[in-house]
């Protein structure tokens, strides 16, 4: 089904489909069976691609229903509305990002401290679709928040999954990126994590490579965004680390 629409959608260019199918989502997005919902949200992020001119005049109506499945008591259609907006904010270009900044990151933020580790996983990999297409100045507001829970997700404690630690990683990258020179004042915090990551690649390189590599992806564009001068200092030890590892 989600196949069907998506080509049906991008066939049509949106219409007749989006007046057809929201005759279903909203009181799909009311329904108590959680499938139902979670089949709603499914429907807008399968066929965002192609009604994206129609969609862009009820984007207010569309975000307001999405934002709110964030608040769902069930972490499947929590996750489906993580995907439905990472979708939209891809699909949409710059236009979700730079009409409801507050809702897009207060929805995500949220999330990011959702208890179950793939909800909060997939608004960390959400937030790469974001910041892709957000201004510098739209993600400012908000990048102290997004640091602090990003982090939160790459604690090393009891119960830590991997995957979450490589997607925190991996967003932190685009992050730094987004934010460009603001990203220094967050630096010192985050460096030498990075940086102890890549240490402890000295030895085995079982199930942590992943995240290593994903260690030296961050910490480069990190070092891009905050500038040679805030990153110089660890530039030696940085390249010593990487020589060490090319020889395991």
């Amino acid at each position: 089904f989600e196949q069907a629409l998506d080509r049906l959608s991008c066939a049509f260019n949106g219409q007749p489909i989006l007046p057809l199918a929201f005759q279903y989502i909203p009181g799909m997005a009311a329904s108590p069976d959680w499938r139902l919902r979670h089949g709603a949200l499914a429907a807008i992020a399968a066929s965002a691609e192609g009604v994206t001119r129609v969609l862009a005049a009820e984007l207010g109506r569309v975000v307001k229903l999405v934002t709110a499945a964030f608040a769902d008591p069930h972490p499947r259609v929590r996750h489906a509305a993580c995907q439905c907006l990472g979708q939209l904010c891809t699909d949409l270009e710059d236009a979700v990002q730079a009409a409801y900044p507050a809702e897009v990151f207060g929805a995500l933020l949220r999330t990011l401290g959702a208890p179950e580790p793939r909800v909060h996983a997939h608004a960390a990999a959400a937030l790469i679709n974001v910041c892709e297409g957000v201004t510098r100045e739209a993600l400012l507001p908000y990048l102290d928040a997004l640091v602090d829970a990003l982090l939160k997700l790459l604690e090393d404690g009891p119960g830590a999954k991997r995957y979450v630690q490589e997607q925190a990683v991996t967003t932190l990258a685009m992050v730094a990126d987004a934010s460009e020179g603001a990203f220094a004042a967050h630096y010192a915090r985050i460096m030498p994590l990075l940086m102890n990551v890549l240490r402890n690649a000295t030895g085995d390189v079982g199930e942590h490579r992943k995240l290593r590599w994903k260690a030296m992806e961050c910490a480069g564009l990190i070092a891009i965004a905050v500038g040679r001068d805030k990153f110089r200092p660890d530039a030696a030890a940085f390249v010593e680390l990487l020589m060490q590892i090319q020889k395991i």
